[in-house]
């Protein structure tokens, strides 16, 4: 599933780079968001910085978020009892290595932890980490 779906978002990304190859973050981020969107499963996109960039509906609804709010944490931030410098290094290792799966907690916005396993893949596109994590409740 996250394979198909990286694929999809690797296309959509080149297309609108070669359509517009000065293309901004913002217009990628959306073009990603469009993507991703209705994907009838939880799925995080984070930049190579670990900001998150993008959700579905469903990881919206599921960890209680709007997009707006969400875009506003890292990788780090939505973590949950886990230390930050575990994060970090799941996160550094999964970047090098373009795949990782495993149980991890995300923190609900209202603080709650969602036990999680999850599946991820990552393609780099126009400066971008296309970093595709599905996630299913634990």
């Amino acid at each position: 599933m996250a394979t198909t779906l990286l694929a999809r978002l690797v296309d959509e990304l080149r297309a609108a780079v070669d359509d517009d190859p000065a293309s901004s973050r913002v217009v990628l981020h959306e073009v990603v968001q469009n993507v991703v969107a209705g994907f009838p499963a939880c799925v995080l996109i984070a930049d190579a910085h670990g900001r998150l960039v993008a959700a579905s509906d469903e990881t919206l609804q599921t960890l209680g978020y709007t997009l707006a709010s969400l875009r506003e944490l890292n990788v780090t931030e939505l973590a949950g009892h886990q230390e930050e410098d575990e994060v970090e290094l799941l996160w550094e290792s999964f970047r090098r290595e373009r795949r990782q799966s495993g149980r991890f907690a995300l923190r609900h916005r209202d603080g709650t932890l969602v036990p999680t396993r999850y599946a991820a893949t990552s393609n780099t596109v126009a400066g971008l980490l296309a970093a595709v994590h599905v996630v299913e409740e634990d």
